[in-house]
């Protein structure tokens, strides 16, 4: 917001989160492990705008694809495997299809196709392909997506940044 309204820059990407409010806790003095969260400070932008709970709007809204936010695989909740359904069923795919393997449906139920995908993906990792979900398994979807993520190939954000500036410097 600061280089939105004192510099005139364009702001690409998502509304941001809206916290406004410079926190300090004070836990020493409680002595029970008790915590207290007092107030200190508003964030505010140059003119004066409050973004509590509204955040910042950008100038060209740009979303990143859903692996880009997708939540860690729950690995006390592991082997994932056919025929089951959870939201961590629903994270590996969400990860699969950001990785461009087919599990056909992200919505947390374990079926054939993602069995498929898991496979394919745990060739590809020379992980025994057993198409379940282990610890092994997991972890190497969350590290290869961590690098998918970090690429900036991948990055609809940065790309229409970079659009944008050719634009303006041509």
């Amino acid at each position: 917001g600061a280089l939105q309204q004192s510099a005139g820059a364009t702001l690409i990407g998502e509304n941001s989160f809206g916290k406004g409010t410079v926190q300090t806790s004070y836990d020493k003095q409680m002595g029970d492990g008790s915590l207290l969260k007092i107030t200190i400070a508003k964030w505010l932008t140059p003119n004066g705008d409050w973004i509590h709970e509204k955040g910042i709007k950008p100038d060209i809204a740009v979303n990143q694809p859903d692996y880009f936010s997708v939540a860690p695989i729950n690995k006390e909740k592991l082997p994932l495997k056919y025929d089951s359904n959870s939201t961590d069923v629903k994270s590996a795919q969400t990860m699969l299809r950001g990785l461009d393997f087919k599990p056909d449906r992200v919505d947390g139920y374990y079926d054939q196709k993602t069995q498929e995908a898991v496979k394919a993906f745990q060739k590809q990792k020379g992980i025994q392909a057993t198409g379940e979900i282990d610890e092994k398994t997991a972890e190497s979807l969350e590290a290869a997506l961590i690098e998918r993520i970090a690429n900036p190939q991948y990055d609809a954000q940065l790309k229409r940044a970079i659009e944008n500036v050719s634009k303006d410097i041509s």
